[in-house]
């Protein structure tokens, strides 16, 4: 399969600020000039200086869209569901990123026990807000640097997500990998061992157990607010019983549970999970990824696993889009 180009919805990081401020200014002076004059669009983007950009930025819960490296999106949302900013670079425009990233401020806004959430929307942006269920409340007049623009007031209900059945989130006849191969510093032998990665089995228990259990704290920090995992209890019969149902539910392609393994297989590095997510747009096809490493794993790895894991994405899977909830870079 040729690498496609895959966008990456993940948090953002301090070192975005100039990029985002980018795209902000891209997106106003490009994709709104049809709604609001050159006045107007002077205006708006007339408090984006660096010097409070960053600090705003950091205060809200702000998530970017990559695409080849590149951030060409931004959203945020506030402790009450309150998006203030969803901008796109016209030269992403028609992917679905914006699409993608209201998937995102979607999972946060239900994860917070918010029923619904508010924009105050750029007439430009209105269509967008409207497709994901918001309603029109008022227009108002707001004035930016003595400037008077008008955008809109919307309200929607966040109705909980429906994730694709069986056999509906993957294309038809999408064959998974069964395994890969890495090594340091590329596809070329090298001094240091590969690893492995395999999709993930019962009878690896005997593996599993310890890293998880021996790795509890770590891993409870990641995903323990999110999945409630790994819990203090378990056994290794619950162990086993749950990388049961992860090889069930990868054979039936609901979502998968790879291995990171060495090449002896004696030992657990790591493991990597994808997990569906509803449709972003018409043809968005999305996905959740995260991995989790132990320390034993080799240091190579733990420098290069999200360069890997995205390349990796983008030439043997099939989606538009991959939210990293948990791993940024």
């Amino acid at each position: 399969m040729p690498a496609r180009s895959t966008t990456f919805i993940r948090r953002y990081e301090p070192s975005d600020a100039e990029a985002t401020r980018e795209v902000f200014r891209r997106a106003v002076h490009g994709t709104a000039a049809r709604d609001y004059d050159p006045e107007q669009l002077a205006a708006w983007t007339s408090g984006s200086g660096a010097d409070t950009w960053p600090e705003r930025r950091m205060l809200a819960d702000t998530w970017v869209a990559e695409l080849a490296g590149e951030v060409v999106g931004f959203t945020d949302v506030d402790a009450g569901g309150y998006v203030d900013m969803m901008f796109v670079d016209p030269s992403a425009g028609g992917r679905g990123v914006a699409s993608a990233l209201l998937s995102r401020v979607r999972r946060i806004v239900l994860d917070r026990g918010l029923d619904e959430w508010t924009v105050h929307a750029s007439l430009t942006a209105r269509p967008l807000f409207e497709r994901h269920g918001f309603a029109v409340e008022r227009e108002q007049r707001v004035e930016r640097a003595g400037v008077e623009l008008t955008n809109v007031v919307m309200r929607g209900a966040v109705a909980p997500e429906v994730l694709p059945g069986p056999g509906s989130w993957l294309p038809a006849g999408f064959e998974h990998p069964l395994a890969v191969e890495w090594r340091a510093g590329g596809e070329a032998a090298g001094p240091l061992a590969p690893v492995r990665l395999r999709p993930i089995a019962a009878s690896d228990v005997h593996i599993d157990m310890p890293a998880v259990m021996g790795n509890r704290e770590m891993l409870w920090a990641q995903y323990g607010q999110a999945w409630g995992w790994p819990p203090a209890t378990m056994t290794a019969d619950d162990d086993a019983a749950d990388l049961q149902r992860h090889a069930d539910e990868m054979v039936r392609h609901e979502s998968f549970n790879y291995a990171v393994l060495p090449p002896g297989e004696d030992e657990l590095f790591g493991c990597l999970y994808l997990d569906p997510l509803p449709p972003a747009g018409r043809d968005g096809l999305q996905a959740e990824v995260s991995w989790w490493l132990t320390p034993a794993a080799p240091a190579w790895l733990h420098a290069e696993m999200p360069r890997r894991v995205r390349r990796w994405l983008e030439e043997r899977w099939p989606f538009t889009h991959v939210h990293l909830p948990f791993n940024s870079r």
